[in-house]
């Protein structure tokens, strides 16, 4: 074996060129394989430090209600998981999870804004596996007003961990807190985070509301035992809804099923699941994508291997001819030529190693990820390797062994080249046809992506979001009474148009409810709840199509007794004229009318993936969390560093008068043209993964060529100087060598078709309003790829055809 991995580096330096050619393809293929194949495990990893995490289960609902339709969500009310532990002897504990997200804070007498911040049941410890590093679980959560700094948090207010034990929490400039315990980080791969968790016992002590089973606000996991047939325990749950809810079975009526999620899906396959608290989110159907890919790309490395090794065959064919007249038998060359492939997948590995390295920051800052090189913890890196050398090598190596090794010494002496015509021949174009179907799916997909990302980003909304700033209140259930005196305030600075108060930048809230209506329509319908004060409107140009706008003017429309509907609410009311029609609404826990005074034009009020709902408009400023503020175009022939300067400005005299009412608040904005930017941000990293790894698959097709037409251009040599005697231009010559390529990345394209349609509905699925798919985009896509191997394969071609014809008739 050292001998013939001596001859084997000896042959590749004596042919740096196909060496390089080799060792770059595979280097870069194994890079990308790899690449590609830590983000899929970083997916897949989600979750899996939870020890019993194939019993736990995540409830959720299917709820039929007319407006929204059949909806899966995954909220629901507080006594639901506590009853089914009572009446289920298969479910043995449970969890319920209340997330507040963001809220004001008063620790060490500073005032701040604590982001995920969750209420939980004490079962948090054993079904989350969250460990505390002091404190007692035991009773940690057990009583009311307890709370737990996650180590980042505690470390963030006090000098040490332990020293927050015992402390006071202030939230919400009302409820004391005490720290009881500290716990670690939770895992970045874990598909819930939080950084403080408040005992849910608090939330029972706090809000009557939660007790009954009218509202669905919490996330409910149940541990089941071992074992359970699952489907026979879901049988029994419409008789145990019916038992405790109510389930109106009328038209137009509320029901809704109930169904388990296991814990293990949660991360990957949760996309028709609305209401549901879960961060990085990801898509099952991407990540069998991206695997597919890694593999391919992998392939098409391999298949360059093969070609230009077997390309090269014809420059070895009396080396293996004089290895066989000195004794040297068919397995002993196999032995040679597999110990070369050896050598230059070992080579390709190291280097591809050090290209991961390189693209790493890069790769992650894309993803948001921190993926790492680990040769120790990580099996892709160890075990994982060591298969991607021997498959590789295995691969690549062993068919252009066998065929050099075929070669008869008596025909390759006396002259004659090596002949790669039949099977050798056919496999070699089958290989080409397989490279370019992955390639032109994946230039088919990237433009299929980039359409639809464009789409949603240019597509109307409905509303004018351009130079609109939202500021977050602090404390949402008093801050908007000072609405009037800021709005006063901002509105002396010219630069700002308009300011308005709203539930949020689009005047939706978090929720969704039955509004009552008091007329004869049969129809209940599950409204959308927006709250918005008077400017809201004019501010984001929505237009109002029937009736009027809200008004101060108006006391009712100020108390929250006037109502302005969306479009597609009358059209499921089936009302002609809903101008005075009549809703039963709360209004200081007193039920009273409130009448319809107009219809905004629909928009939408939420992403492109869902679509536009029924919304109920009510000016009610207990809901307002957020202040909307409209600025005025920046100067005429600004550049980006002058309208950079603009926004500066006025976010600082926003930030000024700000503080000015409430100093000891955080100041937290943005600009609602980046925040729409971020909605689409994961699809535009899909793109830009599809982008570079297509651009990389093309790249090592390109090789492939390279080494195929050398192969081509050797066989043919005799041919190509009997054409140059006989007059044939360098043109002639060079249209001969490239029509074979032109049909076969034909062929190419009809295979690739129905790989890359689907690879791309797929992805159109993901969106509710979406682009119809352009096949004309396929056309396109292959006539990318022949304009790619045409310049790839002139190179050589014109290089042989501008050769002098008397060497290649000396060389034949």
């Amino acid at each position: 074996m050292p001998n013939y991995l001596k001859i084997g580096f000896r042959n590749l330096s004596k042919n740096s060129s196909y060496a390089f050619i080799n060792i770059a393809g595979l280097t870069i293929g194994i890079a990308s394989f790899l690449m590609i194949m830590m983000y899929v495990q970083y997916h897949l990893s989600f979750d899996q430090h939870i020890e019993n995490r194939n019993n736990l289960y995540r409830l959720v609902e299917i709820q039929h209600a007319e407006g929204v339709g059949d909806q899966h969500v995954a909220v629901t009310m507080a006594p639901l998981a506590p009853t089914m532990m009572k009446d289920f002897p298969e479910v043995i504990n449970f969890l319920r999870v209340w997330n507040l997200g963001s809220v004001p804070f008063e620790i060490n007498n500073k005032i701040i804004k604590q982001n995920r911040v969750v209420f939980a049941d004490s079962s948090v410890f054993d079904l989350f596996n969250v460990k505390l590093i002091h404190g007692n679980a035991k009773d940690a959560l057990a009583k009311p007003k307890s709370i737990l700094l996650s180590e980042e948090t505690a470390l963030k207010y006090f000098t040490s961990a332990e020293e927050a034990l015992g402390k006071v929490i202030t939230y919400n400039k009302t409820e004391t807190f005490i720290i009881t315990g500290v716990f670690e980080d939770v895992p970045e791969n874990f598909h819930v985070q939080f950084k403080v968790i408040a005992s849910f016992v608090t939330v029972e002590e706090l809000f009557e509301w939660t007790k009954g089973w009218g509202s669905n606000s919490f996330s409910s996991y149940v541990e089941l035992s071992p074992n359970t047939d699952i489907e026979a325990l879901e049988v029994k749950f419409p008789e145990f809804l019916n038992k405790y809810t109510e389930q109106d079975e009328k038209d137009g009526g509320y029901r809704f099923d109930l169904y388990l999620q296991p814990l293990k899906e949660i991360h990957l396959q949760s996309g028709h699941i609305k209401f549901q608290w879960q961060v990085n989110q990801s898509d099952i159907q991407i990540i069998y994508i991206f695997s597919i890919v890694a593999f391919l790309i992998l392939f098409i490395a391999c298949i360059n291997f093969i070609n230009i090794a077997i390309s090269r065959s014809i420059k070895r064919a009396k080396e293996v001819g004089m290895r066989k007249v000195i004794g040297a038998n068919r397995m002993s060359l196999i032995y040679q030529f597999n110990s070369e492939s050896v050598v230059l997948t070992l080579l390709s590995i190291i280097l591809s190693l050090g290209l991961v390295e390189l693209l790493l920051p890069t790769f992650n800052k894309l993803l948001g990820t921190e993926l790492s090189i680990n040769f120790l913890g990580n099996p892709l890196f160890n075990v994982g390797l060591v298969g991607i050398l021997i498959f590789v090598s295995l691969v690549t190596g062993l068919y252009p062994a066998y065929y050099l090794s075929k070669f008869k010494p008596i025909i390759v002496l006396k002259g004659t080249k090596g002949s790669v015509k039949g099977k050798t021949g056919l496999l070699t174009r089958i290989l080409v046809v397989f490279q370019f179907t992955i390639s032109v799916a994946l230039i088919f997909v990237i433009m299929v992506v980039q359409k639809q990302i464009n789409y949603t980003q240019n597509k109307d909304l409905g509303y004018n979001y351009e130079n609109v700033m939202r500021v977050n209140f602090f404390d949402s259930r008093n801050d908007y009474k000072k609405i009037d005196v800021i709005r006063a305030e901002l509105l002396q600075n010219p630069d700002i148009i308009k300011v308005s108060g709203a539930a949020s930048v689009t005047g939706a809230s978090g929720n969704q409810s039955f509004r009552e209506v008091n007329d004869t329509v049969s129809k209940r319908l599950i409204y959308r709840i927006c709250a918005v004060d008077p400017e809201y409107f004019d501010l984001m140009e929505i237009p109002i199509v029937r009736g009027r706008n809200f008004s101060r003017e108006y006391a009712r429309d100020m108390k929250g007794l006037s109502v302005i509907l969306n479009e597609i609410s009358v059209a499921e009311l089936g009302w002609d004229d809903p101008i005075g029609k009549q809703f039963r609404v709360y209004v200081d826990d007193s039920a009273q009318n409130a009448s319809v005074i107009g219809v905004v034009k629909d928009y939408h009020y939420y992403s492109l993936h869902n679509k536009i709902e029924p919304a109920f408009f009510r000016v009610d400023r207990s809901r307002n969390e957020a202040m909307i503020i409209k600025f005025v175009d920046p100067p005429i022939g600004s550049d980006n560093k002058e309208i950079a300067a603009f926004q500066k400005k006025n976010v600082a005299y926003v930030e000024k008068v700000w503080r000015s009412f409430f100093p000891d608040a955080s100041f937290d904005y943005a600009f609602v043209e980046q925040g729409l930017s971020r909605e689409y941000s994961q699809e535009k990293n899909t793109l830009s993964i599809f982008t570079y790894f297509a651009i990389l698959s093309i790249l090592i097709s390109c090789l492939g060529l390279y080494g195929l037409i050398a192969f081509v251009v050797e066989q043919r040599t005799n041919e190509i100087g009997v054409r140059k005697v006989m007059g044939g231009s360098v043109t002639q010559i060079l249209f001969l060598l490239i029509k074979d390529f032109i049909s076969l990345i034909i062929i190419a394209g009809v295979i690739a078709t129905p790989l890359a349609i689907y690879i791309s509905n797929q992805f159109l699925q993901s969106f509710v309003y979406r682009i119809p798919m352009p096949y004309v985009y396929m056309v396109v896509a292959v006539f990318i790829a022949l304009f790619i191997a045409i310049v790839t394969i002139s190179y050589h071609a014109v290089r042989s055809a501008n050769a002098n014809p008397v060497d290649a008739l000396r060389y034949e």
